[in-house]
Formats: structure tokens, sequence, C-alpha cells
């Protein structure tokens, strides 16, 4: 779908729900979508009260319009069951090109069960200009994905770690975090609910 000022409520998708340029200030809220959402290249997006689920991406943000997604918050999200197959890459949220985005309040599943395809509960990814100002607070990362959260190379300036819990699901290849040359601006209170310690991969960083 596309266009301004658009506020989606107490809708249910069976087919997964893309919501690309041309738009902006779109609101989706208290609705169900099965097979995915996917938003590309949008200025002023809301996502809250939602239950997402069965897509190979559960969300997918993408500036591959021409240009970055933008003002985005995700708040008390559900997103779970990814859809499993063979040589597919599937992410709880796949981020490639925001700027100041927040995800709060919010649980990414990826399941108990580990499979080849499993990539990150969230993943951002060095594309379409980069993540900047993203803030992650609040919420529970879990399931047998190779990692929980993973960040690759590139500009992740601005990023916010505050008050995620991890788990209690072991991530496939070891640790919870993997930031591939990246430091966070800020880094507190990601923890690991198996034991209560620092989440393994994940830094501490208090401007």
């Amino acid at each position: 779908m596309s266009g301004d000022d658009v506020t989606i409520r107490d809708t249910r998708f069976l087919n997964g729900l893309i919501v690309e340029a041309p738009a902006e200030r779109v609101t989706i809220e208290f609705s169900e979508i099965q097979s995915g959402l996917s938003i590309a290249s949008v200025r002023g997006v809301v996502v809250r009260n939602t239950d997402i689920w069965g897509g190979r991406d559960l969300v997918h943000v993408t500036g591959d319009r021409g240009f970055r997604v933008s003002d985005v918050l995700f708040d008390t999200v559900w997103a779970h069951n990814p859809a499993l197959c063979g040589g597919c890459h599937t992410d709880g949220m796949q981020v490639r090109g925001v700027n100041n985005m927040t995800v709060r309040n919010s649980t990414f599943d990826m399941g108990p069960d580990w499979h080849e395809s499993l990539n990150a509960a969230l993943f951002f990814e060095n594309a379409n200009g980069g993540n900047t100002n993203v803030v992650l607070t609040g919420n529970h990362l879990d399931g047998v994905a190779g990692y929980t959260l993973r960040v690759g190379t590139g500009d992740h300036s601005g990023l916010v770690l505050t008050g995620n819990r991890f788990g209690p699901d072991e991530p496939h290849w070891g640790g919870e975090c993997l930031f591939v040359s990246v430091t966070p601006t800020k880094a507190t209170d990601n923890l690991r609910l198996a034991d209560g310690k620092q989440a393994r991969g994940c830094p501490i960083v208090s401007p």
C-alpha cells in the first residue's frame, strides 16, 4: 500500500503487508499480519500493539526505493514463528537503510529450534545509506537463530541499546550479540534471562 496519513486499525492481513513509497505518516495498530511486514522508503511509520508472524523476514525495513526509511516507531509488537525454507535468510527484523527508528517494549522470537535459514532476531545490515539514530529499549529477543542481535559493518551511528532481555533460548552460534566493527553510542542493562548476566558479545557503553 501507498499513501499519506493512513491509519490501519483492528485489521487482519493473511498474505503480508507492504508499505512503500510514496507514503508518509502511516500508523498500524491493534492488528495481525501473517507472512510479514515490509516498510520501504516511507517517512513516518508507527506500528504498535500488532502481532506479526509467518514471514521469511517477520519485519523488513529497507531504503531501496530511493531514500531511507525515517521516523519509525515499533511499540509493543509481537513478532514470532518465522517461515523456514532451505537457502533462505530469515530475520525477526532486517533493517537496510533507516534514520531515526525506535523499537521498544516488543518481542522478537525466532522459535526454540535451530534451522539453517535463521540468521538473527534483529539484523542491521549496512545497505541503502546505513542505519542511524536507532534506539532499542525494553525488548525481549529470543529464539535459536544464529545470533540474537547482529549489527554489520558500516554507519550505525547513534545506536542505543538499553534494558533489553535475551533468551532464554541459546543462539546457535554462541553469543547473543555480534557487532562487526561497530560500537554503540550507549549500551547498558542488556541481560540474559537465563542467568542475569550481560548478553555475550553485547558491549557496555555509558556515555
